[in-house]
């Protein structure tokens, strides 16, 4: 178990997200195991060919001591340059909430509640990033803003201040108390999430490459290798191509022409950057057809076979 939001957003373009379960008074961690592979099962249906940025989804568990006063499913994902990531994410976030009505659930990435700077236009005037902290939430598939107090007696119910996340999922499970957010900033808020499952399939670009016999094995058993593979090319420096002048791991002789599936980021930042190949490739003339597929499998195969 892990400590909550241990240096949550150190990393560049991170989104973080926390599931607030009702538990049960005993075997409160056990509860957690179990409804976590549940979820992740019940996911697998749009995670199972999935290719992520960086990190994939994930849950464990985390409980901080003060607030909340309980363990709940915590999970940080680091999405670089797709942006895509974080949308599948929340789109996600409201598939669980969808099934287990119950849950509250939060996200916000270094921008902060990234959902409410979607619908700024929207946003009732009161609300702003110094007084939105544990205000937004999902539930039950839709944005829920819990409001300031507009009257004496209201403000017994609900805190003018700043809100302790324990106080936060007790308002918006109180049905006396309206948090359900309007419909233009549900619509404006939660828009690009809407555009999934279907842009799963929509990112997805498939290119012939020409690389090494084990290469291709090993991305045909888990394609998601692709993205390291990308990143490390595309983020390379003058050490890491030295040991590229033998490729003693993965000799570009075994090459075979395979097609390999990116993502549309991925295989734009793949194809960005000119590269003079190293002394083990031989690709063809520039004008030939076998060239791009030559040149691509260069790339791919740089750092993984130094």
């Amino acid at each position: 178990m892990e400590s909550m939001f241990d240096n949550l957003l150190s990393s560049v373009d991170a989104v973080v997200y926390s599931i607030y379960f009702p538990l049960p008074t005993s075997d409160q961690i056990s509860f957690l195991q179990e409804i976590s592979t549940l979820i992740l099962s019940d996911l697998n249906q749009y995670l199972n060919e999935y290719i992520w940025q960086k990190d994939p989804f994930e849950l464990r568990i985390a409980k901080n001591e003060s607030d909340p006063s309980y363990p709940f499913l915590h999970g940080k994902t680091r999405f670089g340059d797709c942006i895509d990531d974080e949308w599948f994410i929340v789109f996600l976030l409201r598939q669980i909430s969808l099934k287990y009505k119950e849950t509250v659930i939060s996200v916000s990435d270094n921008d902060g509640e990234f959902l409410l700077i979607e619908a700024a236009k929207q946003l009732p005037s009161w609300l702003d990033p110094s007084n939105s902290e544990n205000r937004v939430f999902i539930y039950q598939n839709e944005l829920h803003i819990i409001p300031l107090p507009k009257t004496p007696a209201e403000i017994f119910n609900i805190p003018a201040g700043k809100l302790s996340i324990d106080k936060a999922v007790e308002l918006i499970h109180n049905d006396n108390i309206n948090t359900k957010a309007n419909v233009n900033i549900q619509l404006a808020a939660l828009e690009k999430s809407n555009e999934f499952p279907q842009k799963i399939q929509q990112n997805i670009h498939r290119a012939r490459c020409h690389i090494p016999r084990k290469i291709a094995h090993a991305l045909y058993l888990n394609p998601q290798l692709v993205a390291p593979a990308v990143e490390a090319f595309y983020t390379r420096d003058p050490i890491a191509l030295k040991a590229c002048q033998k490729m003693e791991n993965f000799t570009p002789s075994t090459s075979i022409t395979v097609t390999v599936k990116f993502t549309k980021t991925l295989y734009a930042q793949a194809i960005s950057q000119q590269f003079h190949p190293p002394k083990p490739f031989k690709l063809p003339a520039s004008n030939s057809k076998k060239f791009k597929a030559a040149e691509l499998g260069m790339k791919l195969c740089l750092i993984s076979g130094a």
